[in-house]
């Protein structure tokens, strides 16, 4: 007796060595369902958030980033373009190859592009609040710090896709342009001036027991990003960011609703249109990418009753929240535009 495996007859005795058929529908929705949980998780928490140390309960994200983010899986392409709309100006978002041979960041890179100026923006809130100048360069004291951020284990594998991601993010170049009706601006960007680590982790940063003690190395992140992202941040709970881990485009839509939500101070629709061109460089389904946002904005008023995000045939509307996440604090950089 045969058993047929696709094109393929096998003798029924082997069909004991197979693998037991995996249901892969009830597999995403179970996902779906956790997905849920660790939002629903976070709202319920919010009180914790609200007196949390600002460098380990919360993460400041350049707004910017959050607006037009990397692409979510890994593309042969060397130049993505996305724009989105700021008020009445047209803002067009280049990302750019620069290292030789080194490919596109994508995904889960965009975790560590945030930690990364997080790092950067945080050290420079503390030395402006000492009387100090704010540096662009900060120490990288250990790998484990950042695994341990995102929830990640300490192994040998683990590292190698933290080289791997920032070796892509260190070839990145953005260019911004921005258009409104009278005038036009631009700028090409560096996502960092200059690095200095080491070639290869040491035994004890593997073990993740303790901290290099490495302040002869680490990263400067270019000027203009730096200024723009001191300037406009948003205050995001840690485990908000840590669900891009699961879901990179998932993660990184609900962090954009959030954002926008966050810094809408006036009604403002987003078209369908842009927001394919802005999220989807190689989406090609309307529907799909209306059933993504409609999802989307179902999970922000899970985690945010009171934020204002709207789904119309048009697009989508932000608008003031009614009531903030949490109360401002501008000590913890919770402070919404007015």
């Amino acid at each position: 007796m045969l058993t047929r495996i696709g094109e393929i007859e096998l003798p029924v005795s082997i069909r004991s060595l197979l693998p037991a058929g995996r249901n892969h529908q009830a597999e995403k929705q179970q996902g779906a369902l956790r997905y849920v949980d660790r939002v629903a998780s976070i709202a319920e928490n919010a009180s914790v958030f609200a007196n949390g140390r600002t460098d380990t309960e919360w993460i400041l994200i350049a707004r910017a980033l959050a607006d037009c983010p990397l692409p979510y899986r890994p593309t042969q392409k060397r130049q993505i373009t996305k724009r989105t709309r700021f008020g009445d100006a047209w803002v067009k978002i280049t990302f750019t190859c620069a290292r030789p041979d080194v490919a596109m960041p994508y995904g889960a890179d965009a975790r560590l592009m945030h930690w990364l100026i997080d790092r950067a923006v945080q050290e420079g809130r503390r030395a402006i609040a000492a009387g100090k100048e704010p540096s662009r360069t900060v120490a990288w004291n250990s790998t484990y710090e950042y695994l341990r951020d995102i929830g990640a284990s300490n192994g040998v594998k683990n590292y190698r896709r933290v080289r791997a991601s920032f070796n892509r993010l260190s070839g990145l170049a953005i260019t911004i342009e921005c258009e409104t009706a009278s005038e036009e601006r631009g700028k090409i960007i560096p996502f960092l001036d200059s690095w200095h680590l080491p070639k290869s982790a040491a035994p004890e940063e593997m073990d993740g027991r303790q901290a290099l003690a490495m302040k002869q190395y680490g990263f400067t992140i270019s000027e203009p990003l730096f200024q723009q992202a001191m300037k406009y941040f948003v205050a995001i709970p840690r485990p908000l960011w840590q669900l891009t881990k699961a879901n990179p485009c998932k993660g990184a839509l609900l962090l954009w609703a959030f954002v926008r939500a966050y810094a809408a101070t006036v009604p403002s629709l987003i078209r369908w249109e842009v927001l394919s061109e802005q999220f989807w460089y190689d989406e090609s389904s309307p529907w799909r990418v209306k059933q993504t946002v409609g999802q989307t904005a179902a999970l922000l008023h899970a985690l945010w009753p009171g934020a204002s995000m709207t789904i119309t045939d048009d697009g989508v509307v932000f608008n003031r929240a009614a009531s903030p996440f949490l109360p401002d604090d501008p000590s913890k950089g919770r402070v919404r535009h007015k």
